[in-house]
């Protein structure tokens, strides 16, 4: 498990990418993005973060790919 100390709120997240933090709350409620409840707040890492953005990125792209 990653420590506390490598742990970012899934709002920090959102500013690195973009991405809302409502959806990344949701994606994690989803299984999709690793992250963990603490104290009532999401937390995710960067590593985590990564992989997720890599895994969506995949997935785009092969929805895009011409038939």
């Amino acid at each position: 498990m990653a420590q506390l100390d490598d742990m970012l709120p899934l709002a920090d997240a959102a500013i690195l990418t973009g991405i809302t933090a409502h959806t990344l709350k949701q994606q994690a409620e989803r299984g999709r993005l690793q992250a963990r409840k603490l104290a009532g707040r999401w937390l995710t890492t960067r590593q985590w973060l990564a992989e997720y953005l890599e895994a969506h990125a995949r997935k785009n792209h092969q929805r895009n790919r011409p038939p």
